[in-house]
C-alpha cells in the first residue's frame, strides 16, 4: 500500500484565544452556560482530523509494527544458528586442540628419549674424541685388534735390535 505524504496545517484565527459565554438555560434559576469559541476571522482552515485522514496512518504503523515484528524473530533465528554454528565451530577447535595436544606431547617425549641418548654418548670436546687412547698390544698378537704407534714402535724397534745384533 502507498501511502502519500500530506502537508498538515494548523488553523490560524484572528482572535486564537477568545471564547464566549452563551446561556444555555435562560431563565433558569440555575444558569447554564456553554463556552463558545469566538476566534474571530479564518486566516487558514487547518487540515481535517478525521478517520479518512488517521486511518491510513494507523494502517501504515500496523503494517511498519509487523514487519519490525517479523524482522525481530528472523534476528533471533539467525542468532540462534549463529549460536549454533559457533559451538560446533569450538567443539571442533577443542577437538583439533585436544589432537594437537597429544601429538605434541607424544613429540615432546620422543625428544627427551632423543636427548637422553645423546647425552650418554661420548660428547665431542672429550678426551675420547680429541685425544683417543687405545690399548697397546703385544707384538705377538695375531688379531683385528688396531695397533698402537706404541705398538707399531715397539714391533720397528725389535726388528732393528735383531738386524744389529
Amino acid at each position: 500500500m502507498a501511502t502519500f505524504p500530506r502537508k498538515i496545517f494548523d488553523p490560524e484565527y484572528q482572535y486564537p484565544y477568545r471564547y464566549e459565554l452563551r446561556d444555555i438555560n435562560t431563565g433558569a434559576v440555575i444558569a447554564t452556560y456553554d463556552i463558545v469559541p469566538a476566534w474571530g476571522e479564518v486566516y487558514q482552515q487547518g487540515t481535517d482530523i478525521n478517520a479518512a485522514y488517521l486511518q491510513p496512518i494507523e494502517d501504515f504503523l500496523k503494517l511498519v509494527g509487523d514487519d519490525l515484528s517479523r524482522l525481530g524473530l528472523e534476528i533471533v533465528a539467525a542468532n540462534a544458528n549463529l549460536d549454533t554454528a559457533v559451538n560446533t565451530a569450538n567443539t571442533k577447535l577443542s577437538t583439533t586442540e585436544s589432537g594437537l595436544n597429544a601429538k605434541i606431547t607424544a613429540s615432546n617425549t620422543r625428544l627427551n628419549s632423543i636427548d637422553t641418548k645423546i647425552t650418554t654418548l661420548a660428547p665431542l670436546s672429550g678426551p675420547a674424541l680429541t685425544n683417543p687412547t687405545a690399548n697397546t698390544v703385544a707384538i705377538s698378537t695375531n688379531s683385528t685388534n688396531l695397533a698402537t704407534t706404541a705398538a707399531v714402535k715397539t714391533y720397528l724397534d725389535s726388528l732393528m735390535a735383531a738386524f744389529k745384533g
